[in-house]
């Protein structure tokens, strides 16, 4: 299959390092992060720690994504998409709307069910252009969202000679089993933290997580910081 385009390989190589700390795993030790932010102009409006949801990625786990990889690269004019050297469906322009209605189309031709999932993009680390991924959720959320946060931090983790913001989150009691559930069934894929609806990170499940107690890295420090501080009201 011929794609629209590929990312350059050095791109792909700083990926793929960064997706290696961009990940969920058990709380690391780290300083607090000095946040003075105002969660409303990070984020754009005022929002709840109930706008914080889980979903499952869909990826090469899942049949249907090597439908949609198949398909992809026989995009018509105006879409600008393909398929990145390491899988990924890929753009450099943020066209959501655009491709969404694309990738239903394809959906409704091969599973005969567009509204199983449902679509998003993310912006990916680049050595030259901002480049965007295309995401294809599982459309029903995890059973758990931010008002299940009982406590959260904005912690900074220094690792390898450089310092990366950390969102520290602990779940109450009855969250947490779901959660452990969660991570255990999905290891080696990736969890989506949509927040006002919008895409904010894909950790990658490392190992089931016990004790409600997570570590996510991905967001800036002024997200973190903002999103720590929404979870905490």
């Amino acid at each position: 299959m011929k794609a629209r385009f590929l990312i350059p390989l050095a791109a792909l190589a700083l990926i793929t390092i960064c997706s290696c700390n961009h990940n969920i795993g058990n709380a690391t030790i780290a300083k607090p992060l000095n946040c003075d932010v105002v969660p409303s102009e990070v984020f754009g409006g005022d929002y709840t720690a109930a706008d914080l949801k889980f979903y499952r990625v869909v990826d090469s786990h899942d049949d249907v994504w090597n439908m949609y990889l198949r398909c992809v690269g026989e995009l018509p004019e105006g879409i600008p998409a393909g398929i990145s050297e390491d899988g990924r469906i890929t753009s450099l322009e943020a066209d959501t709307a655009a491709f969404a209605e694309h990738a239903r189309n394809i959906c409704m031709k091969m599973c005969n069910d567009a509204n199983e999932y449902i679509y998003g993009w993310q912006s990916l680390l680049s050595t030259e252009d901002t480049v965007y991924e295309c995401l294809f959720l599982c459309s029903e959320p995890l059973p758990l969202d931010g008002n299940d946060v009982v406590e959260a931090r904005a912690l900074e983790n220094e690792h390898f000679g450089w310092a990366e913001p950390l969102l520290d989150m602990t779940f109450n009691t009855e969250a947490a089993k779901r959660w452990e559930k969660i991570t255990d069934e999905n290891i080696g894929r990736r969890i989506a933290f949509v927040f006002a609806g919008k895409v904010i990170s894909t950790p990658m499940v490392n190992c089931k997580i016990e004790g409600g107690k997570s570590c996510v890295s991905g967001l800036s420090e002024e997200e973190t910081c903002a999103l720590a501080k929404v979870l905490r009201k």
